[in-house]
């Protein structure tokens, strides 16, 4: 899936911090986004490096450690493209709600 315009580069985001949890390294994460057309080394690497920084600043603020994207900022933000992939959502159907804080935008596109 090529990923562009505002939902586009919000996926990409949220598909970035979900990586970075998940604990995969720069190289990894390049890898995976070098599938996209427009792929950019200094992009996606200025884009890992401020994703870093963002959670570990809400780290440290909340006193959490590594929070997935959520469902409903998901839907808000990039609910075209997210959209079709909730009606498959294997974690949704386990607890049956449309909000699941610990749930990984990986797991949803099936890449684990």
């Amino acid at each position: 899936m090529q990923l562009d315009g505002e939902e586009g580069n919000n996926f990409r985001l949220a598909i970035c911090r979900d990586l970075i949890v998940k604990k995969l390294s720069d190289y990894q994460i390049h890898e995976f986004f070098k599938r996209q057309f427009d792929y950019n080394y200094a992009i996606t690497q200025k884009l890992i490096i401020d994703r870093r920084k963002t959670i570990q600043k809400y780290n440290m603020k909340h006193g959490k450690n590594n929070r997935y994207s959520r469902c409903d900022t998901m839907k808000d933000k990039c609910g075209t493209l997210i959209k079709p992939l909730c009606d498959t959502c294997e974690i949704k159907r386990k607890i049956n709600s449309s909000i699941h804080q610990g749930s990984s935008i990986i797991s949803i596109l099936k890449m684990e």
